[in-house]
């Protein structure tokens, strides 16, 4: 018997030490690649990449699960002009998710750079990858959501074709990514505007303006396209102001209509947070303000991609001190995030302040965050004068106007409770 279980006590130790050397490897392995995907370097990211794939994957040459970290070193071979290498990279990407999407991302960097024949073959491939389902077998989930990306490759293959003055086959591609979308989006209509006026068809160009303005998704830019256009077609400006203003109201109108019917009721979490400054911000201390709160981080994209909208609704209601707005740091990846994300935000003249939910060195986790049941950023929350989550946006969506007026139809919702 004791023979017995000195065999079960050295088969469990040897489990135990087993499983955390594998646990170790992991560890090793996630920090290794970490380090391939923030080195900037192109040729040192590929050594990096190289040197990983020969360590854990000896035998086997550029495996398909790793078509990202491919996609990662072409893109900086793209970034820097490195045609050969770029291209290399985006053929070893096989019939799998990332085939046509790897393909789009290194194909915008090298249009990014002035590359647009070497662009438009990249893009053409990830046209095909996105519409031939033949490409992917049986896989047809894969083929499905591969082929729901094709919108995007269209906008920006009508983009490159642009550059290039083929205005005929820009209008082909601009009028497929338009039919795909379900709702006007700017930097499509913007396109679609650009390349009707090239072609003198100012009457169509003014309709894709106007759509776009009605949705509000028009940029600056088309603004001042859609005036000159307005101008051409009635002679003067005179009127143009109202009919802007009318856009507007009945944008604010819709989304107020829509906005109520989506209106949630539950209690917000409390916390107490320190600003970048130092400085303690207590949710509780905000009962009879509309707080407006913002997830984000330094490495999220459209976080910061949403940030002149926010800016916008910022300076909208700066001399109403009824309505608090609070951009919180979460999910940091670096060991200095409150200096980043100060330096961030006074680098690009944001009026935000930035409150701080740091890692707890207990727990490993953000807390306000994990309180929050956040699982993405960028993450809204308008909530009222009691302390109730009224409003939940999610996610970044173009047109600055539209995030406006759908962040100021909100907070007009919510302080009427």
């Amino acid at each position: 018997m004791k023979k017995i279980f000195r065999l079960l006590f050295c088969v469990g130790f040897l489990c135990s030490v087993l499983t955390a050397f594998a646990q170790t490897t992991d560890a090793f392995k996630k920090e290794e690649k970490e380090k391939i995907a923030a080195e900037k370097n192109p040729e040192r990211k590929e050594e990096l990449l190289l040197a990983w794939l020969k360590k854990y994957y000896a035998g086997k040459s550029y495996p398909q699960e790793f078509s990202y970290d491919y996609v990662s070193v072409g893109n900086a071979f793209a970034k820097q002009g490195e045609v050969k290498k770029a291209l290399r990279y985006a053929d070893l990407l096989k019939p799998g998710p990332w085939a046509s999407e790897g393909r789009h991302q290194i194909a915008q960097s090298l249009f990014g750079n002035g590359l647009n024949e070497e662009a438009a073959k990249l893009l053409r491939e990830a046209i095909r990858y996105a519409e031939d389902s033949t490409l992917y077998g049986d896989d047809k989930q894969t083929a499905r959501m591969v082929a729901q990306n094709a919108k995007y490759i269209y906008r920006s293959y009508a983009q490159v074709l642009y550059a290039q003055k083929k205005y005929p086959e820009a209008l082909s591609a601009i009028e497929k990514a338009h039919q795909s979308f379900r709702a006007p989006l700017g930097s499509v209509n913007a396109i679609y505007a650009d390349v009707l006026m090239r072609l003198g068809r100012d009457k169509d160009a003014f309709d894709k303006l106007d759509e776009a303005i009605k949705a509000g998704q028009a940029t600056p830019e088309m603004k001042k396209n859609l005036k000159e256009l307005y101008v051409k077609a009635k002679g003067s400006d005179a009127d143009y102001a109202e009919y802007e203003l009318k856009m507007k109201k009945m944008l604010s109108e819709k989304l107020k209509e829509e906005l109520a019917k989506k209106m949630i009721n539950k209690p917000a979490p409390l916390f107490e947070l320190k600003d970048v400054d130092g400085n303690v911000v207590s949710l509780a201390a905000l009962r009879g303000k509309t707080v407006v709160l913002d997830f984000w981080a330094t490495w999220c994209g459209p976080c910061k991609r949403a940030f002149p909208a926010m800016k916008m609704a910022v300076e909208k209601y700066k001399s109403d001190t009824t309505v608090k707005f609070y951009f919180i740091h979460t999910w940091e990846r670096e060991p200095n995030a409150t200096a980043s994300a100060k330096k961030y935000i006074l680098d690009n003249k944001f009026p935000f302040q930035v409150l701080m939910d740091l890692e707890d060195p207990k727990t490993g986790k953000n807390n306000v965050r994990d309180l929050y049941g956040i699982s993405f950023i960028p993450q809204k929350y308008v909530i009222d004068k009691h302390g109730n989550i009224r409003f939940m946006p999610a996610g970044y969506y173009e047109g600055d106007d539209a995030a406006v007026e759908e962040l100021s139809a909100m907070i007009e919702l919510a302080r009427k409770e």
